[in-house]
């Protein structure tokens, strides 16, 4: 597997592997909304032996604001891997790439929503988001520090980009 920066010419490929992996639109339509917003800040697809997209994964923007300040965050979804191409790497290739790109790019914290078990791995865990209001609050929402000490300024809140808000019961 090889993993690139996303490219137009990866667009169609990354829709079928999101509507197959999620069975549906929902994740395929947030994608073209975060680009469409300008929202996506890192977008990397893992190309398979012949070149073609076998998973893809999207960081977006996301804000901390705490203490009367805001910072830049990511929020990392969707990650999707074709499902012939399962359990070989792929998914972890793209955190990894893509953890690694959101550091150059400055940001200083991640957040995902997902299974604690697989995204623990890359760093992820549950207590970093203690003290942090989210729409997304619960056991599945975990943050990893890009940069030292970003998430332990105390109380404040993790603010998703407004394509985001189908999947709340709350908009902020």
């Amino acid at each position: 597997m090889r993993v690139v920066v996303a490219d137009p010419v990866h667009y169609a490929s990354v829709k079928r592997v999101l509507v197959d992996a999620f069975g549906g639109d929902d994740e395929a339509s947030l994608v073209d909304e975060l680009r469409a917003a300008g929202d996506a800040a890192v977008e990397l697809v893992a190309l398979d032996d012949q070149g073609r997209v076998a998973g893809h994964v999207m960081f977006s923007n996301l804000r901390i604001e705490c203490d009367g300040g805001a910072e830049g965050a990511v929020a990392l979804a969707p990650l999707a891997v074709r499902l012939d191409c399962r359990n070989q790497g792929a998914g972890g290739l793209l955190v990894t790439h893509g953890l690694d790109a959101c550091r150059q790019l400055g940001k200083v914290a991640a957040v995902v929503l997902g299974d604690p078990g697989y995204y623990g791995r890359f760093g992820f865990s549950g207590d970093a988001t203690q003290g942090f209001s989210c729409v997304f609050e619960g056991p599945y929402l975990q943050a990893l520090e890009l940069a030292p000490g970003a998430l332990q300024r105390g109380q404040g809140r993790l603010i998703y980009a407004r394509a985001f808000d189908r999947f709340s019961d709350v908009s902020p």
